[in-house]
């Protein structure tokens, strides 16, 4: 089948090739509930992510609210606290690409500094993993597009390239 399975907040157990030609049977274990899922696949990529280096900042002393995952909630980039601001990786909910972090800054610099209304689009980023595996996307995921606009509202391409 086509498509591309992500597993979040999970962690591979054991990967084993099984008798299909290409198969890898995947054991996959939730980090939350320790609960094992295995499943085939014709590809693993495994992502670890990025942490967030908010600890060393000292920044309770003055007032900000960082979540346990060392990342920050904002609206519009800023903190619970009014005059202070914060970009790229940080942010909680946000893509973590390098592209974003400069067009949120640039966006953001231009509120404070020189007149513009101007709001960075969180939702609309296009972004695809530089692998063998090609995958690409922009939006909502299929999930949140559904679960916000209703099955029967929506429509999803697939597409392979030679």
């Amino acid at each position: 089948s086509l498509g591309v399975r992500f597993y979040r907040d999970s962690e591979p157990v054991a990967l084993e090739k099984t008798s299909s030609t290409s198969g890898i049977l995947a054991s996959i274990k939730d980090k939350h509930s320790n609960e094992i899922k295995k499943e085939e696949f014709d590809t693993v990529v495994m992502a670890t992510g990025r942490i967030p280096s908010t600890q060393s900042l000292n920044l309770s002393a003055a007032g900000v609210d960082v979540l346990s995952n060392g990342k920050i909630d904002v609206r519009d980039e800023q903190t619970n606290v009014p005059h202070i601001y914060a970009v790229g990786d940080v942010l909680q909910g946000k893509p973590e690409l390098t592209p974003v972090a400069i067009q949120a800054g640039k966006l953001l610099a231009r509120r404070l500094y020189g007149n513009s209304s101007v709001r960075m689009d969180y939702q609309n980023v296009p972004t695809c993993v530089f692998t063998p595996v090609e995958y690409a996307c922009c939006g909502y995921t299929e999930e949140e597009a559904i679960k916000l606009l209703g099955q029967e509202n929506i429509e999803v391409f697939h597409t392979n390239y030679t």
